[in-house]
C-alpha cells in the first residue's frame, strides 16, 4: 500500500516537472494608501495616497488542469508625508513654521500565488490569491523646511536596520486577471490586484505610530509557454 501511494506521488511529481511552464514579464501601476495612525496632534497634512510604477517576472507551473502556481519577482515603492508645522505672529503676521518629511521606499516583493483558470471562448478568467513578501532594499527621506517659504534640505538616506524601518513585510493579495491568446505560445494578459499589508513599515518603540500600506495594482503582462 505504502509504496503504490509513493509510486503514484513520484509519478504525479515526474507529470508536474513535464507539463508546461510559463514564464514572463509584467508591469504596471500601484496606487498605495497608507494607513497612518497614532500620529500627535502636532503632526498635520499627511499624504497617505501616492502612485508609483512597478516591474518585474513571473513563473507559472501547473498544478492540475485548471490549477496553477505563480511566483514573482517584482520591484515596488511605497511613501508618504508626515507634516509638523505650526504659525508665529510676527510684525502682525502670521507665518507657518515647520517641516515635511517626503519618505520613499523601494522594496523587493515576492508573491506566491494560486492561480484558477477559466476558459471563456477567446479569453481566460483567471483568478488569484496568495501570501506577499516584501524585503526593503532602499529608502530615502526628503525634508522640507516651511519658514514662511519652503527650504529643500538634503535627503536622508533609509537605513531600514537602525532607522525604525521594518525591512521585511508581509501581506496577502487577491487578484483578477483577463488573458488572451496572442500565437501558440504566446498570451497576453490584464489584470488587477488588492495586497494587504500585515505588517507596519514603521518600527519604532519611541514614535508609536503604526503604518499599514494597502495596493491596487492595474498592469499588463504578457506570457511565453515553454
Amino acid at each position: 500500500m505504502k509504496n503504490g501511494i509513493l509510486a503514484i506521488a513520484i509519478l504525479f511529481m515526474i507529470g508536474q516537472l513535464q507539463a508546461q511552464l510559463k514564464v514572463g514579464i509584467h508591469g504596471g501601476t500601484d496606487i498605495n494608501n497608507i494607513n497612518i495612525s497614532g500620529v500627535p496632534d502636532m503632526i498635520t497634512d499627511l499624504k497617505q495616497n501616492t502612485t508609483n510604477g512597478s516591474y518585474g517576472i513571473h513563473a507559472e507551473m501547473p498544478l492540475g488542469s485548471n490549477v496553477s502556481l505563480r511566483g514573482e519577482l517584482n520591484h515596488t515603492r511605497k511613501g508618504f508625508d508626515l507634516n509638523e508645522s505650526f504659525t508665529n505672529e510676527l510684525i502682525g503676521m502670521n507665518f507657518p513654521i515647520g517641516i515635511k518629511a517626503n519618505t520613499k521606499l523601494s522594496y523587493v516583493e515576492v508573491p506566491l500565488l494560486i492561480a484558477y483558470t477559466k476558459p471563456l471562448g477567446n479569453i481566460n478568467l483567471i483568478g488569484e490569491a496568495g501570501p506577499v513578501l516584501a524585503y526593503g532594499i532602499s529608502g530615502r527621506i526628503q525634508p522640507i523646511a516651511t519658514l514662511g517659504l519652503d527650504f529643500t534640505l538634503p535627503e536622508i538616506n533609509v537605513n531600514f536596520k537602525n532607522d525604525g524601518f521594518t525591512r521585511i513585510n508581509a501581506g496577502g493579495s487577491v487578484g483578477l486577471a483577463v488573458e488572451t491568446i496572442l500565437a501558440e505560445n504566446v498570451s497576453l494578459y490584464a489584470k488587477t490586484r488588492y495586497t494587504h499589508s500585515f505588517t507596519d513599515i514603521l518600527n519604532n518603540p519611541i514614535v508609536d505610530i503604526k503604518t499599514k500600506a494597502n495596493t491596487v495594482h492595474f498592469g499588463i503582462g504578457i506570457n511565453y509557454t515553454i
